[in-house]
């Protein structure tokens, strides 16, 4: 972050407010699905108010090892973290806020429990996991700030899961399971054992275009 502040002449201060934004209040919508080959696809929407300011700070990031891209991730200029990212040919995952809990419980983790923002665990794992089944371990057992949710699809039939975790790990693991009918998962921010909000109509609306696109 002191890279990105004297690379953009920007106060250090505000480059962390930036970069702490997600921990404090996000909205999201993550999909993960396969189809009748057996072909897995994630996909993510940022359920935001304001997408003309987000379209111009979206930016595409290929990180470069030894002359090869490890990982990529769709990402915001001068955010650290990873909210949404792929290592090619392994996984991809994103992270959706987990609608529980309360803001100060989040300085608790921090200082107590040593947890790491969610996009910076996301980050490491795009940076350390050799596969589906390291990535998924590593999202689901790692302390955080706060409660998330990661999405993950893996590159062979039935790899995609939706980690529902708090602070310290993961408290529910749902599945794709194509055989059981369950070939997607569709995740906004409330857990997919309850019922949204009436006035939230995402988790029907994407269902209903899946359902239209795929079948």
């Amino acid at each position: 972050m002191q890279g990105v502040s004297a690379g953009f002449e920007l106060n250090l201060a505000d480059v962390i407010l930036l970069n702490l934004a997600y921990e404090i209040s996000g909205s999201c919508t993550s999909i993960v699905a396969q189809d009748t080959n057996g072909k897995i696809y994630l996909a993510r929407n940022m359920d935001y108010l304001f997408p003309e300011i987000l379209k111009n700070i979206t930016i595409d990031i290929l990180y470069v090892t030894n002359g090869q891209v490890a990982y990529t991730a769709t990402t915001y200029v001068g955010y650290v973290g990873i909210l949404t990212g792929q290592s090619p040919g392994k996984f991809s995952i994103s992270a959706n806020e987990r609608s529980s809990g309360f803001l100060w419980e989040n300085a608790v983790s921090a200082i107590m429990l040593k947890g790491i923002p969610d996009s910076w665990l996301l980050r490491n794992t795009l940076d350390e996991a050799k596969d589906y089944k390291e990535a998924v371990q590593k999202l689901s057992n790692t302390p955080t700030i706060r409660n998330i949710y990661y999405t993950v699809a893996g590159v062979n039939p039935g790899e995609g899961v939706v980690v529902s975790r708090n602070r310290t790990g993961a408290v529910n693991m749902l599945h794709l399971n194509p055989l059981n009918g369950e070939w997607y998962i569709v995740q906004t921010n409330y857990d997919h054992w309850t019922t949204p909000l009436t006035s939230d109509f995402r988790r029907c609306a994407f269902t209903a275009f899946l359902w239209h696109l795929f079948l």
